[in-house]
């Protein structure tokens, strides 16, 4: 706390990645010079992209498309920050990109309802184009499961902020210790890091969830991918974020297995609810977390997406090439 937190924000706008900017606007600027550059792309995260690429659209006079896989200043799952001067320099910078880009992809509706609402003026250079899958991508094959198999439920990713994991442990320790599930029946396996704070440390210390949750840290994609597929119910935990949805959730669908999003609204419950991808709980629902568990033990009750064409990555940066085609016009 204190003063040294004061000097970590100021000199982190717009954030971690800053120091990056004055190199990358010197490769950018050079190959402007070498190269038969039409036009400038960026994308985000980190926000330092778009400020290098702001500084080279403004020196070269190239059109500029600016890329936003996740919020700037509406991402609540961004650090807070401690010193009130670096929020209005965040949205000062972000304003600025809003301006001078020739157009601003969202990588969804409502983030791209946001930017309209904010910036109203720039309403006419907004375009969605979504994350996806790639289709080309060799899915792995997976034997039949054994009849002696626990049933596994999987996330994959950093549990962080918001992604609060503690309501489904809470239901399935109740579940547990009623003996409504064995818990030589099931496994729940996080694979990835643990960010910050973990409040719900302690619900692990429980005897018989000890015996059902893994924790392990990240493989390859090849590996996430196998255990994925070999998974009966794959997880999502987004609480609190309105605009963003975990690029998880498009490969989730693309593996067509059953999920379970504990969503609290916005973006991410919209798209499982539009393409039939698996149940809906509330965080703060704990009986209906424990009925769509004791549901998905059954098989009932959870449909299996399918692969939603909307979101081929194919078809996805065709529409990238059409902005592109757009910009430079």
């Amino acid at each position: 706390g204190g003063w040294r937190d004061w000097v970590s924000d100021l000199l982190t706008v717009p954030d971690r990645q800053v120091g990056w900017i004055p190199s990358a606007l010197s490769a950018a600027l050079r190959l402007v010079e070498e190269e038969e550059i039409s036009a400038i792309y960026s994308s985000s995260p980190p926000a330092s992209g778009h400020v290098a690429a702001l500084l080279a659209a403004r020196l070269t006079g190239r059109p500029w498309i600016a890329d936003f896989r996740d919020p700037w200043t509406s991402d609540h799952f961004a650090p807070d920050r401690s010193l009130s001067l670096v929020r209005p320099l965040d949205r000062f910078l972000e304003a600025a990109v809003l301006a001078d880009a020739a157009r601003v992809v969202a990588n969804t509706d409502r983030m791209r309802a946001d930017f309209a609402r904010r910036f109203p003026e720039c309403a006419r250079k907004l375009v969605t184009i979504t994350n996806g899958y790639d289709p080309e991508e060799a899915l792995p094959s997976i034997d039949p499961p054994a009849a002696d198999r626990p049933f596994t439920i999987t996330h994959a990713g950093t549990l962080y902020g918001p992604r609060d994991p503690s309501p489904l442990l809470r239901a399935v320790r109740a579940l547990l210790e009623r003996g409504a599930v064995s818990p030589e029946r099931l496994r729940i396996l996080f694979i990835g890091s643990v960010s910050g704070e973990m409040p719900w440390r302690d619900l692990l210390e429980s005897p018989l969830l000890s015996r059902v949750v893994r924790f392990e840290p990240k493989v390859s994609r090849g590996e996430v991918l196998h255990r994925l597929a070999a998974s009966d119910l794959l997880l999502v935990v987004q609480a609190g974020t309105d605009l963003q949805v975990p690029r998880k959730l498009y490969e989730y669908m693309a593996l067509g297995k059953p999920i379970l999003a504990l969503v609290t609204g916005g973006a991410t419950e919209t798209l499982v609810r539009e393409e039939g991808a698996g149940r809906i709980v509330r965080p703060d629902d704990p009986e209906g977390i424990e009925k769509a568990l004791l549901e998905a033990l059954r098989g009932e009750g959870l449909p299996r997406p399918e692969r939603p064409e909307r979101f081929d990555v194919r078809r996805l940066t065709g529409a990238l090439a059409e902005v592109l085609e757009e910009a430079v016009r």
